[in-house]
């Protein structure tokens, strides 16, 4: 007689999975289907759009999340920036990547343009 025991069965990266889905959309312990691809869509665009510099290496995308913070932690993110310089080579290493990017942020600041009040 075969049998399976369920303990073998390792199931944290689904379990972390459903986890980042339940907080992408809003802490909510039921979610809706609607709310899981939008979730899986910005999770894939997020693994795929990493923001690379080949002289540095990858940044952290919760370095730009200053959404609640004070304008005194603005400042450490311009200082951040102060030292990044960019090479032909890095232009040429993501020659290929350019239209998408090109798009993606053509689309961002369309969204951000319509979504600020101008004065």
């Amino acid at each position: 007689m075969s049998y399976l025991l369920l303990g073998k069965i390792s199931t944290d990266k689904l379990a972390s999975r459903f986890d980042q889905y339940r907080s992408m959309s809003g802490d909510q312990y039921d979610i809706s289907i609607r709310q899981l691809h939008k979730t899986e869509n910005k999770l894939r665009i997020n693994k795929e759009l990493k923001l690379i510099s080949y002289t540095f290496g990858s940044f952290d995308l919760d370095l730009f999340d200053n959404y609640d913070q004070d304008e005194n932690s603005v400042e450490i993110i311009d200082d951040f920036f102060q030292d990044i310089e960019v090479s032909n080579l890095d232009t040429d290493k993501v020659a290929v990547y350019l239209p998408v990017i090109t798009y993606l942020a053509g689309y961002c600041s369309h969204s951000a343009h319509k979504n600020v009040k101008s004065y």
